[in-house]
């Protein structure tokens, strides 16, 4: 997400991956790298190839799981009136400077984001164990 906001303000920053192929429960680096975003999170065969404790990795397939779980479960409606609102959330919070006159601005945006269903299935997505 930071990403995707980043390249649009600095052209130079672009993204990158290995590309590699998983299948059957083998992971093969091709040590190729590739203009783009990788479909695939290989973070956990890595771990598994370096051996890994096996609760650190059921612990990130538990996690992995909870985020492929957020996009599915939501119209794209949603998801963008969601983002957009997270978005104006964060640019708000950037031009707060300790005035009291913004207190009742920075609860009512508190308000707003407590209520908006992306918003809070992306924290539990995030914050759950």
């Amino acid at each position: 997400m930071i990403f995707r906001c980043m390249h649009q303000e600095i052209p130079e920053i672009k993204n990158y991956y290995m590309n590699a192929i998983t299948a059957n429960d083998q992971f093969t680096l091709l040590y190729k790298l590739k203009e783009g975003v990788s479909s695939d999170s290989f973070g956990i065969n890595v771990a598994k190839l370096v051996k890994f404790p096996d609760n650190v990795i059921e612990m990130a397939n538990k996690k992995l799981t909870s985020f492929h779980y957020l996009p599915t479960t939501m119209n794209k409606s949603v998801k963008k009136n969601g983002l957009a609102s997270l978005k104006n959330a964060l640019i708000e919070v950037k031009q707060y400077n300790g005035n009291e006159n913004q207190m009742d601005k920075l609860e009512n945006l508190k308000n707003t984001l407590k209520n908006n269903k992306f918003i809070q299935t992306f924290i539990k997505s995030v914050c759950t164990k």
